[in-house]
């Protein structure tokens, strides 16, 4: 699933399934198993079930990708069904 809009919202729920929010203060949402949630617009925020990862996008002001990072929802540093975006460089709940 892909959402490309403002404020867009992806949504992936089956077995390795895939879900990119690309657009202004997207949502990606990564509910099955050994899947992907993927947010690499400005102001994204992205979550999953425990054994899924979020992969997020931190930009400027000018769309400028400053760092992306990928890290694996395992329910005790990255809990489960809350979402995550990336500011000043760290995964902070959004």
């Amino acid at each position: 699933a892909t959402a490309s809009g403002w404020y867009g919202a992806a949504a992936a729920s089956g077995w390795y399934g895939a879900a990119t929010a690309s657009g202004e203060s997207g949502a990606a949402t990564a509910s099955g198993d050994e899947s992907v949630a993927i947010a690499t617009g400005k102001d994204g925020k992205a979550r999953g079930v425990v054994g899924a990862w979020i992969v997020l996008t931190e930009r400027d002001s000018d769309w400028h990708i400053i760092e992306v990072r990928a890290v694996l929802v395992d329910g005790q540093q990255i809990a489960a069904d809350t979402f995550y975006a990336l500011r000043g460089g760290l995964v902070v709940e959004a």
